[in-house]
């Protein structure tokens, strides 16, 4: 069955004090017009730390792999820079689980920060940073 809901607008304080037009000859139910608008719901997305896998050497090919609650592009960082190779990269779905991969060869040894951004594809989802991945990045071995 239909449902009205009555609504609207006035400063009256008295007979009907929230219809403009009660009593108004200005206004009346058929003139009265209200417009809606119903938005696309945005929903936050999110991505976790990456882990890291390989040699963990300077100049050795080491990996990070970031995991996110939606599909999307990731872009790996180390500290506030893009790795290179590493932009938009798609995350491909592993077992259910969004996943994206970086293989790239440290330029530094020592402690090193490492984090993903996710941009969702869908536009309902807000982007998201990862948390920081801490690793101690070793020296290389053998010569160059």
């Amino acid at each position: 069955f239909p449902v009205t809901i009555d609504g609207g607008f006035g400063t009256r304080t008295t007979n009907d004090p929230d219809w403009t037009f009660a009593g108004n000859t200005e206004w009346s139910t058929t003139n009265f017009r209200v417009q809606v608008f119903v938005g696309t719901t945005i929903t936050t997305s999110s991505i976790n730390a990456p882990t890291i896998s390989g040699a963990a050497l300077k100049s050795k090919s080491t990996t990070l792999t970031a995991t996110a609650s939606v599909a999307g592009k990731v872009t790996f960082y180390f500290g506030t820079k893009k790795i290179a190779g590493c932009s938009s990269i798609p995350t491909v779905n592993v077992s259910g689980v969004q996943t994206a991969t970086c293989t790239f060869k440290p330029n530094t040894s020592g402690s090193n920060k490492y984090s993903a951004q996710l941009v969702p594809t869908s536009s309902t989802y807000t982007s998201s940073t990862s948390p920081i991945t801490v690793v101690q990045i070793g020296r290389r071995t053998g010569s160059r």
